[in-house]
Formats: structure tokens, C-alpha cells, sequence
């Protein structure tokens, strides 16, 4: 669920807010949680030729904030949080387009020319991912 790269050090904050603090934790979303999903297409071996690439990855809405839903136990301690967020998946299709021309004359293996073409986004579907902080003390 997590990786390695996320930074969840709050969670400690969160559980130890218990029932001396009213204050409670918001969350934003950030627009660069998510880099383009966009392959390395720079390396072409084989000249003359067009291949046809797809892929989809997921788009979390960013102009607004995320709504952080509170549980608490039955003496009031901070139990549980949980995080709706919804996303769009799209689609992204193209076209490389390889020439003939090498990028570095006289040597092959640096591969040949390519350019990208045919770029399309389209909308496959939409969800929500819920995240979800179960507090033990």
C-alpha cells in the first residue's frame, strides 16, 4: 500500500493527539504525488518502423482539498481516520515513429531517430481510493 518514498512520520502526531488535543489533522492534495506515466521511448534498435504503445494511469482530482473522516472510541480517543479520494483512469495511447536516420552516424547501437505521434488521452473510468488509519493506544 505504501512506498518506500512516502513519508508517514505523522501518524505518530496523530496517535499520541488522543484526547488532550481538539486539534485534528487535514490533508491537501499534492499535485506532484503522481508523475505523467510516461515510458522512456529515446532507444530505438530497429529502423523504419512504427510501434504502437498504451498505457493507463491514474489522474486524483487537485483542486480541492481532501475530506478526512474522524472516529473516535468510547472515551473520546482518536480511533480512526479515513481518506476518500477520487481519481479518473486514463487511457494514453501513441505511436513511435522510428526513421532510418542514426542518432549517432556510423554507430547502431546508439539506436535510431524516433519521434512520438498519435498522442490520445481518454477517460477508461473513475474510483475512489479510501485510505483508512486504525489508532491502537
Amino acid at each position: 500500500v505504501f512506498d518506500e518514498d512516502d513519508d508517514y512520520d505523522f501518524l505518530y502526531y496523530i496517535g499520541r493527539l488522543g484526547k488532550t488535543s481538539d486539534c485534528l489533522p487535514e490533508v491537501m492534495t499534492d499535485p506532484f504525488d503522481f508523475a505523467d506515466n510516461v515510458e522512456d521511448v529515446s532507444y530505438q534498435p530497429i529502423p523504419n518502423i512504427t510501434i504502437e504503445k498504451s498505457h493507463t494511469h491514474p489522474v486524483f482530482e487537485e483542486d480541492r482539498d481532501l475530506e478526512m473522516k474522524y472516529t473516535f472510541d468510547k472515551d473520546r480517543y482518536l480511533a480512526k481516520i479515513e481518506v476518500e479520494r477520487p481519481f479518473t483512469v486514463m487511457k494514453t495511447t501513441f505511436k513511435i515513429k522510428v526513421s532510418n536516420e542514426l542518432k549517432v552516424p556510423g554507430h547502431s547501437e546508439a539506436g535510431y531517430m524516433s519521434e512520438i505521434i498519435d498522442w490520445k488521452e481518454t477517460k477508461e473510468s473513475t474510483g475512489i481510493d479510501t485510505y483508512a488509519w486504525i489508532i491502537e493506544y
